[in-house]
């Protein structure tokens, strides 16, 4: 199936649309994946809506294949999944207000794609339910725990089924100071591992690696400021389309907000690299 961008876009905007304005203490003091949703941004595989192209390129994913989304966030990489191959898919997210938001945009989309609040590491599902499981970098942001989501999702995985983690690895050793920052930003002990160190995790655990495929894009020529002054015009316009004041001090709030988020990430982004790694459950 193919995918058109006015349909991504709509996906995307639906995502900030929804989500109700708040007050400027109120966009300081939330937490990083509430704020993440606060401006539009899904939270989808590393590389956007063409890694989960390029993962569907290259996997047996069909109509009729049984899809479960580890770590679903705002359903956004569940929902491309869905537009890509008309397969059924489940997300599964560990915060009931994630699960919401997924939710109400399937109510705007008109997708069929179902979504649970669960933990990935005791998962409510039979054993051997899924043909495929995804995974957009969720095993980094587990502050513990990994054998036993891995080892849960072997569990509900039927013989010679597939697990394909868009993996965000770090190619160079970065300092600990920078670990610290992005870790404090995403309020979750990011683990600090290479490739080679991911691919032994999944081993371990009764999965074999038989096909990667870069996913990398250099973005050391994004432009924050740019980013930012994007964003405020976006928020400029909606509160216009609803009469809404925006008053200086929520403008200033924001992008301090932004400022500060996205200085720590592109500086945690100089050391990384991504992978898309096919693993095959081992019987």
């Amino acid at each position: 199936m193919s995918i058109e961008i006015e349909d991504i876009n709509y996906l995307y905007n639906v995502l900030y649309e929804i989500m109700p304005r708040r007050t400027s203490n109120e966009v300081l003091s939330m937490d990083y994946l509430t704020f993440s949703a606060y401006i539009g941004d899904p939270n989808v595989a590393p590389g956007g809506w063409k890694t989960i192209k390029k993962l569907v390129d290259n996997s047996n994913i069909n109509s009729k294949s049984n899809i479960l989304d580890i770590g679903s966030n705002t359903g956004h990489s569940s929902f491309l999944l869905k537009m890509l191959t008309d397969a059924k898919v489940i997300g599964i997210d560990i915060r009931n207000d994630l699960v919401d938001i997924s939710k109400k945009i399937c109510d705007y989309v008109d997708l069929n794609v179902d979504f649970i609040c669960g933990d990935i590491k005791d998962m409510p599902f039979e054993n051997k339910e899924f043909t495929h499981i995804i995974t957009t970098g969720t095993l980094a942001f587990l502050s513990n725990g990994h054998q036993k989501a891995l080892e849960e999702m072997h569990r509900v995985l039927i013989n010679n089924g597939v697990v394909i983690d868009t993996c965000l690895y770090y190619k160079i050793k970065p300092p600990k100071d920078v670990i610290k920052r992005a870790s404090q930003k995403l309020e979750s002990e990011l683990l600090n591992y290479d490739l080679n160190q991911y691919k032994e995790l999944y081993e371990r655990c009764g999965f074999k690696l038989f096909n990667q495929v870069s996913m990398s894009e250099d973005n050391s020529d994004v432009d924050i400021n740019k980013v930012i002054d994007h964003i405020l015009y976006r928020e400029e316009l909606l509160c216009k389309e609803e009469n809404m004041p925006i008053e200086e001090e929520y403008k200033l709030a924001l992008k301090n907000r932004l400022t500060e988020t996205l200085t720590v990430f592109k500086e945690n982004e100089n050391y990384l690299s991504g992978e898309i790694l096919f693993f095959q459950k081992n019987d």
